[in-house]
């Protein structure tokens, strides 16, 4: 899903995990609307497509974004985006664990 159909933070206000509504919690970074795909990504141009195979996270966990990413690619994936994150919350909630958020 894009935040074209859903804002990304409004998007997360709707999330619910154990009786709790999602939120941002990202002290002095920007707007979730002004995270982009980074360059070089291949997203879909279609308002929703399916993502499949999804990992955690949890093998680049206090890693920089930087070493996270070189990781990420060097096992030839791809990060997800905020607005795919925002989607695999809201169809598998239980993704998110004190170990990964």
């Amino acid at each position: 899903m894009s935040s074209g159909l859903v804002p990304a933070a409004k998007a997360m206000s709707q999330i619910e995990i154990d009786g709790r509504s999602g939120y941002v919690g990202m002290d002095g970074a920007k707007p979730l609307e002004e995270f982009v795909p980074i360059p070089g990504l291949d997203v879909p141009a279609g308002p929703a497509y399916l993502v499949v195979d999804v990992e955690t996270g949890r093998a680049t966990c206090d890693v920089t974004p930087t070493d996270a990413l070189r990781h990420i690619l060097s096992r030839d994936r791809s990060p997800l985006t905020i607005d795919e994150g925002i989607a695999l919350l809201t169809q598998v909630p239980d993704v998110l664990t004190r170990h990964n958020a």
